[in-house]
């Protein structure tokens, strides 16, 4: 790659593209940089092509020093990427998007790292949601068979997070990579065009090429979170890179799976006209993909190869997005008894999925971790919880954490009341052996096992709710 004498530890490149209605959210990330704690750095501003005059804006921070400005034309976050490798300087190169604000000490771990760890071609960051304290936006990334993607660890609490050794690939914001890994690699496939799949492509290659890639908990990234996904035809390219990502990668038999299994589940979608489109876009790359197929025979088979990430305990699973309730972080809704289809959704904070009917009731299920919030006037007694438990379990044992609540509750040390559920005993009462005098609470549910639903885009359910009331 074309780049000057590498003089630094690490580059970061920001990515914007048409990020005008953020620019304060960019500022703050740009700031993050120049604050970090290590100072071996250099930033790389790019714009992948904006319309919008946030370009210019970007531009402004440059000194033509420490902090430098791309202008990329518009060909999505793979060739925007490069554009930025190109200019890097740094041993280690490391991404943010342009609604990510990095913690203080962020790139001096990722530093740290790599430097004590020569066998590591690529880092996740630990991105949380930086609207909602503690809740995890990823530590990495995984795929399913239909290649679908999400976040390791994803809307789940940081507490109670289990973080793997090892990933299936970097999340592209917050993702760090070995300049000369890059170097061996040829740098992003450019083929994936606009949005998506960009980082998932360059996961497989760093592990063909003998690479580990590990997330980094304490590495950590604030994230608003899909400000790009909101832009005009974000999802088509998604769809079409997805395809491409298979054409590419899945070996001939497994391709064929594929192709019947993923037309079948489109097939009577009213997007279905959009889906074949997307495989037409695809195709037209047929070329590059084809090379990289005839020259990727005698490596081990993508499905061999990542037959771990498609066992049940490290798999794709769908986590609930609760990011849309009870905005308003500095209003709490009143101890009221919660219902489920009437007001439960100003008590939602993470891990419930959507409203259900179940034997009758409104329901929604929760998560292994899922939890509520309430402002209370009276001194926390007992809780009563109205459930069921999926059909696979008869009883649950399960623990109840509550925190007082702060803007870092999850630094703070709980009271927890252990219980069982039953199926036999839908209504169920939770007694503390000491009232919690406290005017905002953070209610979190912790189950001891889980029901894993079968197919490809599972839930992990414990139980589910119909009515919680704080006594």
């Amino acid at each position: 790659m074309d780049h000057g004498p590498l003089t630094l530890q690490a580059s970061v490149i920001i990515l914007n593209y048409n990020g005008a209605s953020i620019l304060p959210v960019i500022r703050q990330g740009i700031l993050g940089v120049q604050q970090q704690s290590f100072r071996d750095w250099e930033l790389i501003l790019v714009d992948d092509g904006s319309t919008d005059g946030s370009n210019e804006f970007l531009a402004g921070f440059a000194d033509g020093k420490r902090i430098r400005f791309v202008q990329a034309l518009h060909r999505g976050v793979g060739a925007a990427r490069n554009a930025g490798i190109r200019a890097a300087r740094g041993q280690y190169i490391a991404f943010l998007d342009n609604d990510a604000i990095p913690d203080h000490d962020w790139l001096g771990e990722v530093v740290g790292f790599f430097e004590a760890h020569s066998e590591c071609g690529a880092l996740a960051s630990l991105v949380f949601f930086a609207d909602r304290p503690g809740v995890i936006n990823s530590a990495g990334s995984v795929l399913n068979e239909m290649a679908h993607g999400t976040g390791v660890c994803m809307h789940e609490l940081l507490p109670f997070a289990k973080f793997p050794t090892d990933i299936m690939y970097a999340t592209g914001n917050g993702m760090a990579i070995r300049r000369t890994v890059l170097e061996q690699i040829g740098g992003f496939d450019e083929g994936f065009l606009y949005y998506g799949h960009d980082d998932s492509d360059m996961g497989v290659l760093i592990r063909n090429a003998g690479y580990a890639i590990v997330p980094i908990p304490s590495a950590r990234v604030q994230h608003l979170h899909s400000t790009s996904k909101r832009q005009p035809g974000m999802s088509f390219w998604d769809q079409r890179n997805r395809l491409r990502f298979a054409l590419k990668h899945y070996g001939t038999r497994k391709l064929l799976w594929f192709v019947g299994a993923d037309v079948k589940h489109h097939l009577f979608s009213p997007y279905f006209k959009d889906y074949l489109r997307a495989w037409r876009s695809a195709l037209q790359g047929w070329r590059s993909v084809w090379r990289y197929r005839k020259r990727a025979q005698s490596l081990e088979g993508y499905f061999e190869q990542f037959a771990t990430y498609f066992m049940p305990e490290r798999r794709y699973f769908v986590s609930p997005d609760n990011r849309g309730f009870s905005q308003e972080w500095t209003r709490f809704s009143s101890a009221q008894p919660l219902i489920v289809g009437d007001n439960e959704e100003q008590y939602l904070y993470q891990g419930w999925y959507w409203r259900q009917m179940c034997e009758g009731q409104m329901l929604r299920w929760a998560m292994p971790v899922a939890s509520l919030r309430f402002a209370t006037s009276q001194p926390l007694h007992h809780i009563r919880l109205t459930t069921t438990l999926p059909a696979a379990l008869t009883e649950l044992a399960c623990k109840l954490h509550v925190y007082t609540w702060s803007d870092t509750w999850f630094n703070e040390r709980p009271t927890t009341v252990n219980f069982t559920l039953k199926k036999a005993q839908p209504s169920f009462e939770i007694h503390l052996q000491r009232p919690i005098m406290a005017e905002r609470v953070l209610l979190v549910f912790e189950a001891g096992t889980y029901y894993q639903e079968p197919g490809y885009f599972p839930r992990r359910l414990a139980f589910g709710m119909s009515r919680l009331e704080i006594l």
